[in-house]
């Protein structure tokens, strides 16, 4: 008896030890691949790491249930043909035609002890197979949790060092200092002759300070931060570093459309939901930019914007028509879903689709809120009992709806300026429709100075044509 327990606590140990080093390769190759993408940047590796994580769960969790399926079908055809057969053939359209195995045609007639003997095998098995998916699944995560936590030690690491050997000097170049910066409501640091490597240590500075509660406003302006610059501020408030901003301005600087695609991709995430006020204008944005931007309107993530000044930059029609695609439906597609993907890299490791944008670094990449509106106001999502799919009811009509009645994206908005761009007539066109019929508390619309024939400006409620501008914006 000893024996055969000395024999069965090896080949579970056997069993043990196979699954959990299948875990450890599971995790191998993601981590390869987001090291490989994020390179020397520590912070986007602790961003990454728990999004790929989150997403090797889901891949586990769906397995599992996969597995415990096949398990079911398996016992359930067994037990009612009365065939002992763990590979007979199942139905099509079962779910289980991956069972089908060489040889399981053939009927096989056993009396009922050997047929209760090969349904006991049958569990048995099953019961093997999810003690190693289990095995697995714990060294997967036991990987993970390494890797988290070597990451973090080494930003803690990266912090410090950076801190100790620049912060000094950038609060003597923007002439502040860290007690001021916890204590005022305003940072104005515009004109300060920032460069990218400023922004990597103000993003720094902010992430050690984990968020900033008074400060409402951020100027950046008129300083020499490309897109690069950005997108390391954008990162910092994935940490929550700023989410009790207000207004934000970033105008007149060099920033370009993968700038601009990483700062949507936060404002997406809801890291700076309360933003009022954003100023872009004057920078390199392009109709890829643009169109990220218009993925975050869509997704409600700017409810409480007022004001959004993007012109004198290189937004063209394509961008323009993103914009009022999220304005007027509440979703966007086509050029914009492809350009609202963010990081291509990223969307590979987590398994999503590369059209959605992750946000929060505890979401699962790919399994993101849809691009669309919030609900409008008076309705309620149900789930169809007999289909499962979601339905719309209007309590107050009575109405019901298979597609989503979707709310006013940007309610707030009261000045949307865009003049100096690369807009012809369709551009245009699409913007001031939208404008009329999706921002009710609209102002000011500025198209002036792009290559429309007409353009159209919107001052407080009144419509006034600014005539024919046949040219491009050199002359106007």
């Amino acid at each position: 008896m000893r024996a055969l327990e000395e024999a069965a606590c090896q080949l579970e140990g056997a069993l043990k030890a196979t699954a959990e080093e299948a875990g450890k390769r599971l995790v191998d190759a993601p981590v390869r691949e987001l090291l490989r993408a994020v390179g020397e940047n520590v912070v986007r590796e602790v961003l990454w790491l728990p999004r790929a994580a989150a997403a090797m769960r889901e891949r586990l969790r769906l397995e599992d249930e996969q597995m415990a399926s096949k398990h079911e079908i398996e016992l359930e055809l067994a037990t009612d043909s009365g065939h002992p057969s763990p590979c007979q053939p199942v139905p099509p359209g079962h779910g289980a035609e991956h069972l089908t195995q060489s040889g399981c045609t053939q009927a096989i007639s056993l009396d009922h002890g050997h047929w209760t003997e090969h349904l006991d095998a049958i569990k048995q098995r099953h019961a093997v197979e999810r003690r190693a998916a289990a095995y697995r699944a714990t060294a997967a995560e036991d990987a993970w949790r390494g890797h988290l936590e070597n990451a973090a030690t080494k930003l803690a690491l990266h912090d410090e060092r950076l801190l100790t050997e620049k912060a000094a000097a950038f609060w003597t170049q923007v002439g502040s200092t860290r007690e001021k910066l916890c204590t005022e409501v305003g940072a104005d640091w515009a004109r300060k002759r920032l460069v990218d490597d400023d922004l990597v240590v103000i993003s720094t500075i902010l992430r050690d300070l984990e968020g900033v509660p008074r400060l409402k406003r951020l100027l950046l302006s008129c300083n020499a931060i490309s897109g690069e610059g950005l997108t390391t501020l954008a990162d910092a408030t994935r940490f929550g570093a700023l989410s009790h901003l207000e207004w934000l301005y970033i105008d007149n600087n060099q920033v370009d459309d993968a700038g601009m695609v990483e700062l949507a991709g936060a404002l997406a995430s809801g890291s700076l939901a309360r933003l009022v006020f954003l100023d872009a204008n004057r920078n390199h944005i392009g109709d890829q930019g643009a169109a990220a931007l218009a993925g975050a309107i869509a997704k409600g993530a700017l409810a409480n914007l007022q004001t959004l000044y993007l012109h004198s930059n290189r937004i063209g029609d394509a961008g323009a028509v993103a914009l009022a695609q999220s304005l007027s439906s509440g979703r966007v597609g086509g050029f914009a879903a492809a350009a609202i993907a963010g990081s291509s890299a990223m969307a590979e490791i987590c398994g999503g689709d590369p059209r959605e944008i992750c946000g929060d670094p505890r979401e699962i990449c790919g399994d993101a809120p849809p691009l669309m509106a919030t609900l409008a106001p008076g309705w309620e999502a149900h789930e169809d009992e007999e289909t499962g799919a979601l339905y719309f009811f209007r309590a107050e009509t009575g109405e019901t709806s298979w597609e989503m009645p979707r709310g006013v994206v940007l309610a707030k908005l009261e000045k949307l300026w865009l003049y100096n761009n690369l807009m012809g007539s369709a551009g245009v066109a699409a913007l001031t429709a939208a404008a009329d019929a999706a921002l009710p508390a609209l102002k000011s619309l500025d198209l002036v100075g792009n290559q429309a024939k007409q353009v159209a400006e919107k001052h407080f409620g009144g419509w006034r044509d600014r005539g024919p501008y046949a040219h491009g914006v050199d002359q106007l």
